[in-house]
């Protein structure tokens, strides 16, 4: 269908034309017809669809402190044996902030906590009437410290910790060979950053963003969803139709009670556990060393270390797939309700009804508990060579296996209700596939005495305590320092007379190097068809990648998913399948892909031209009898074979170098000349591939978006005047 410029009277017969054009009527749901563009389209004729005013959180002023003791002696017990013995303690006392405006939530009555009376916040400006009487007319429950039964601060303070430590030194054959074996206990404490845990209030009834949007069926005029597909333009009959420079005025009104509806909290900053304490660490390492010729020993060392409290964040009201719910209830996703006020909505509750925890108020928002903890073993080699005529060396290398739970903020070990996994309740339904489907794990059973909605430390294991992948697995480096052989005294010019020696002379050269960094990632783990074995390539396999519509030479780091439609060898990449041609002819295909290719891990439907080709689709047989299509996956991690199934990366290398010289003015003047090269050899190195396909870029920035894993090689030249 086409549309011309001259089938429109005015501008209002344009809108209304575009807008049926677009719609297309389900129900009480309405959408736009598919490849008919954007549904607000609307809004390039003048035509606003949405607009928002943002309350602030306020400006947090708060408190921090801690007080420590120390005590350390060190014991002879013998002539080759030394103890050496200390004792830290430190209190944490709660953050404050300045007339506690801050806030919390209170997991077991669904309520937020606020520090200070709501009387004293509105009255203060902190918060407005309008949002307390909106929060209350949804359900939305606010508390005192004293009602929550947690301090006035909303957080605990830890006011004793304590760590001790123990050092010993044992020469086991005296003083005959200079063998030394060393070992130590201790522990560590490590206060909170406020980029993690800022004590004040960043949310509701603090801070909140007042729309007006006329897509929601919670905002349209009549409880149907997009409106402005359907509204009559004529501002002057329909007080509804909003027109950029007409009567846009005031339409977010940010007195009302009514603008905050179910779901809120969610996408929120999310709140504190009470019991934050600081980050601790224990370690036990031990260590032989050796002196050697040439003014150098040989160590060898074991390294443990486990971390506890750290940070993790926790999901509680995180909402159920639709394939759960429809397997778990035998009815589809609800999609809402009669509105608490008795408004006409006819979805209020669309954006809670399929949270587990609450699922009328509150939306899906993060708990943020210090309850993750990690463990790691090292194993270290290192050979130095003290500064003796002219030179100086170090080099060790370090075997590490690291795992961990926590202590990354939000970015990674979030943790998910059990409710929101297949198994976890009766199921109520079925599902038909007409091809193979891989079995997904189920969680461990929730402990009798837990909260519903509590998190425990079984369910944080089984989903998230894996490999940490930002720590190398092995790594081996480098530094020097030596004095070049030119100048006075020296081996070449050592006749050199002062301005000479001046010029080329006493010049130094100092380095550090990693001649091995090794890396590991996550495989994806997001297809449930066939599994088959990880192959590891590496860069035995190259391809060439014309998937972008450019061809670039690559590798198949790993045997990754590549669908057939994509695979020149399979016979499946053809124009006939829906094929692209790219810029230089060839169709958008990996090319060179063995025979014998078999991706590790397959989608459900592999078969080209069938309905649900390259997805995880499956058919939910519902208790009453009718079908529903839903992507399957039995929760949001760890069920999946390959869910915690880490493969080695590139090993990577780097050096950098600098050569110096400090020239002495007088005795109390020095300037230092330094040349300093980054990256010296310009190594760019190799990142890691594409986690689920398994394919490397040949050459960094051969491919859209690959980026090397070394910035290039950087000179830097200056000059320091001390004094």
């Amino acid at each position: 269908m086409s549309v011309r410029r001259s089938d429109f009277h005015d501008r209002d017969h344009a809108r209304t034309y575009f807008n049926k054009f677009l719609e297309e009527p389900s129900s009480t749901n309405y959408g736009s017809w598919n490849n008919t563009g954007l549904g607000d389209a609307g809004l390039y004729l003048g035509n606003i669809a949405a607009s928002s005013v943002q309350l602030q959180d306020p400006p947090t002023w708060f408190r921090d402190m801690e007080v420590d003791a120390y005590l350390e002696d060190y014991w002879h017990v013998k002539r080759n044996l030394t103890v050496d013995l200390g004792f830290r303690y430190e209190a944490h006392p709660a953050r404050t902030t300045k007339n506690n405006i801050t806030n919390g939530f209170d997991l077991v009555n669904h309520a937020i906590v606020v520090g200070t009376p709501i009387s004293t916040l509105i009255a203060d400006g902190w918060t407005t009437q309008a949002i307390i009487t909106n929060m209350e007319n949804i359900g939305a429950k606010i508390e005192s410290p004293q009602q929550a039964g947690i301090p006035g601060t909303l957080y605990y303070g830890d006011d004793l910790t304590v760590s001790p430590r123990v050092g010993i030194a044992w020469q086991p054959f005296g003083t005959k060979w200079g063998t030394v074996l060393r070992g130590g206990y201790g522990r560590y404490i490590y206060p909170i950053p406020t980029r993690n845990a800022n004590p004040g209030p960043t949310s509701l009834p603090f801070a909140y963003s007042y729309s007006q949007n006329y897509n929601l069926a919670s905002q349209s005029p009549d409880g149907l969803a997009d409106y402005p597909l359907r509204e009559v333009y004529d501002p002057a009959t329909n007080p509804n139709s909003i027109e950029m420079g007409v009567n846009a005025s005031n339409i977010v009104n940010t007195s009302t009670t009514t603008a905050i509806t179910p779901g809120i909290a969610g996408g929120a900053p999310g709140y504190l556990d009470p019991d934050f304490k600081p980050d601790m660490v224990t370690e036990v390492n031990t260590t032989l060393e050796q002196p050697l010729k040439w003014n150098s020993a040989l160590r060898l060392s074991w390294v443990w270390t486990h971390g506890s409290y750290l940070d993790h964040a926790y999901y509680p009201n995180d909402a159920l797939s639709a394939f759960v719910w429809e397997m778990d209830t035998g009815t589809t996703p609800p999609q809402g309700g009669a509105s608490v006020i008795g408004t006409p909505q006819q979805n209020t509750y669309a954006a809670t009804a399929t949270n587990p925890y609450d699922n009328t108020v509150w939306g899906n928002f993060e708990w943020d508990e210090k309850t993750g903890w990690s463990n790691e073993n090292d194993l270290q080699v290192n050979y130095q060579r003290l500064f003796h005529n002219g030179f100086a060396f170090q080099i060790y290398y370090v075997w590490s296996k690291a795992f961990r739970e926590g202590g990354n903020s939000t970015r990674d070990s979030q943790v998910y209700p059990t409710q929101d996994y297949l198994g976890a309740e009766p199921i109520m339904a079925s599902f038909t596939s007409t091809y193979p489907v891989t079995p997904a794990a189920i969680p461990p059973s929730r402990p009798s005495g837990i909260a519903s909605y509590a998190d425990w430390h079984a369910q944080d294991v089984w989903q998230r305590y894996q490999l940490d992948s930002g720590i190398p697995p092995q790594h081996l480096e480098f530094n020097y320092i030596f004095d070049l052989p030119v100048g006075r005294g020296k081996r070449f010019l050592g006749n050199a007379n002062r301005f000479l020696n001046e010029l080329v002379g006493g010049y130094q050269i100092a380095g550090v190097g990693s001649p091995l960094v090794s890396q590991i990632f996550q495989v994806g783990s997001s297809n449930w068809g066939p599994n088959s074995p990880i192959h590891i390539y590496k860069h035995k396999l190259p391809i060439t990648d014309c998937r972008s519509g450019n061809c670039y030479p690559s590798y198949l780091w790993f045997n990754g998913y590549i669908p057939p439609t994509q695979n020149a060898t399979s016979g499946q990449c053809t124009a006939a399948n829906g094929v692209k041609t790219g810029a230089g002819g060839a169709l958008e295909c990996v090319y060179g892909l063995p025979a014998d290719y078999t991706p590790y891990q397959e989608p459900i439907d592999t078969v080209p031209g069938t309905p649900f080709y390259n997805t995880n689709d499956v058919t939910v047989n519902l208790a009453n009898g009718q079908t529903k299509t839903a992507g399957y996956g039995s929760g949001p991690v760890g069920t999946n074979l390959y869910s915690k199934t880490f493969i080695p990366g590139p090993k990577n290398w780097e050096t950098d170098i600098s050569v110096f010289k400090v020239f002495p003015i007088t005795e109390r003047y020095n300037l230092r000349f330094n040349v300093d090269a980054f990256n010296f050899l310009n190594h760019q190195g190799w990142n890691n591939p594409n986690s689920t396909d398994g394919t490397e870029a040949y050459w960094p920035g051969g491919q859209s978006g690959a980026k090397s894993y070394n910035a290039g090689r950087q000179l830097q030249f200056t000059l320091r005047l001390s004094f």
